[in-house]
């Protein structure tokens, strides 16, 4: 979080776009629900 990512998927198969919508989506999601409590 220091560098402002908020999340990073790391493993020995993983490309950088390979869950990258399915990521995008749920990081949506959960901004999208947390402005709906403010």
């Amino acid at each position: 979080y220091g560098k402002g990512f908020l999340m990073v998927s790391a493993t020995p198969l993983t490309r950088s776009s390979y869950h990258a919508g399915d990521d995008f989506a749920r990081l949506r999601d959960a901004r999208v629900a947390k402005l709906a409590k403010a």
